[in-house]
């Protein structure tokens, strides 16, 4: 009975105690990772040896430690290339080694950039306690194979002038390059953003069948409309960015005849010179195209003309311009006869028998460059005529008479003019002697 409970007792002090730790304290233990070469190139082949050596609180190796690996690439776990195992052990120097082989990318044989990338490898002990378990990390960095370019971050943009364009006339493109890293801005932007200068070419279309090349190059737009005009810029290693914008186009402005007519007042027969210089165009006029009113036509900035007869006459010039826009212009030209005109001032309006009264052709007046050289006068009676541009006649009968005036210019042109003179009896007590006669007519 006595070792019975001897044995109960033993059993119960046994229960009592803590159980002994199988493994080193976590905090007592050191991880110590090397991974080399620590620079692999993405080629698929290309390993990088990894070595762990686990050392306790005193620095002395732990053997048999179990140790959990994993690859971590851009902050998450992922098989971002290969292990040589999920999980490896120390030996009895606490060392252990596993190999990590780099991933494969595809390449750009004219080379391709470096992006930074690498991977972290983790290693994390295995002591029983996994969620308080403390993983320790080695880096291995990856780069291109082969040829390494620099990074392409070429945003592209181009302006034009001027703005909106006009159909037939030359626009300029331009793809300066920006002066500073854009930060936002207006979209698309209005220049090459390329801060490293890698952008050697430039190509345009400009949406109408049109191409060019060039930082800078000119384009006519042959008619109106709105046209996607598209730039693509490249480096030397092929590598491309592009941007479309909408160019506006508006119609070519038609010209403007207009033209002078010297003289002004054109008589029959002289000539009559008419000058389109007063036509204005945005561009050069090629042609200037005359009808006259009467059937005759020109050709010219100038042209020269006799009408044959007096009238009026619509004159249409029509010009046009390089670009073929066209417009005409229309006017009335009066043509007179080129003779003077005849005009008879009559003082006094009632004249009397034996009165003398006074006749003037002086409001008579010549065609525009000519001179009244000749005045006529018929009285109407059997008196003789007179000359001069003021007379003075004295009637012996009651009556009416007709008095015409005809005036001659230094050309030799005339023309007639007549009026009514009603005169009547002198009173009674203005009679001269029966018979009596005038003096003779006056000249002016």
């Amino acid at each position: 009975m006595a070792a019975g409970l001897l044995a109960a007792a033993a059993c119960v002090q046994d229960r009592a105690l803590p159980q002994t730790f199988v493994g080193p304290s976590e905090l007592a233990l050191s991880l110590q990772l090397a991974a080399v070469p620590d620079v692999l190139p993405l080629d698929g082949v290309s390993r990088s040896v990894v070595s762990v050596l686990a050392l306790d609180g005193r620095a002395r190796p732990v053997p048999r430690l179990p140790l959990t690996l994993q690859i971590l690439a851009s902050g998450e776990l992922q098989d971002f290339g290969t292990l040589s195992a999920r999980s490896v052990v120390t030996g009895p120097e606490g060392r252990a080694r596993f190999s990590y082989t780099a991933p494969r990318v595809s390449t750009n044989p004219a080379g391709q950039p470096d992006p930074g990338t690498a991977v972290t490898i983790r290693v994390t002990p295995r002591t029983g306690d996994h969620a308080n378990a403390l993983a320790r990390v080695v880096a291995i960095r990856l780069v291109p194979p082969g040829r390494v370019i620099p990074e392409f971050g070429v945003a592209a943009g181009f302006t034009h002038a001027p703005s909106p364009a006009t159909a037939g006339e030359p626009t300029l493109f331009s793809a300066p390059f920006c002066d500073a890293p854009r930060s936002g801005g207006p979209s698309p932007p209005a220049c090459v953003d390329d801060p490293r200068r890698l952008v050697t070419g430039f190509t345009w279309s400009f949406g109408d069948g049109g191409h060019a090349a060039g930082q800078t190059v000119p384009h006519v737009f042959e008619a109106p409309g709105s046209y996607p005009v598209r730039l693509d810029v490249t480096d030397p290693y092929r590598r491309t960015a592009s941007v479309t914008q909408v160019v506006g186009v508006d119609a070519a402005a038609v010209p403007a005849p207009a033209f002078d007519v010297s003289p002004a007042l054109p008589v029959a027969g002289s000539p009559v010179v008419f000058d389109a210089g007063r036509t204005t165009s945005s561009r050069p006029i090629v042609a200037y195209e005359w009808k006259l009113g009467d059937g005759a036509a020109g050709r010219g900035r100038v042209v020269e003309h006799r009408y044959a007869r007096a009238g009026v006459y619509a004159v249409t010039l029509a010009v046009s311009d390089d670009r073929g826009s066209s417009a005409t212009a229309t006017r009335e030209v009066t043509v007179g006869s080129g003779d003077p005109t005849a005009v008879i001032d009559v003082s006094p309006q009632q004249p009397v028998v034996g009165r003398p009264v006074s006749f003037s052709g002086l409001r008579s007046v010549a065609r525009p460059g000519r001179t009244i050289v000749e005045h006529a006068w018929v009285f109407g009676d059997a008196a003789a005529g007179a000359r001069g541009g003021r007379v003075t006649h004295t009637y012996r009968v009651a009556g009416t008479y007709v008095v015409t005036l005809v005036v001659t210019d230094d050309l030799g042109a005339s023309s007639t003019a007549s009026v009514t003179v009603s005169v009547e009896a002198a009173p009674a007590s203005a009679r001269g002697p029966p018979g009596g006669m005038s003096g003779p007519p006056g000249r002016a």
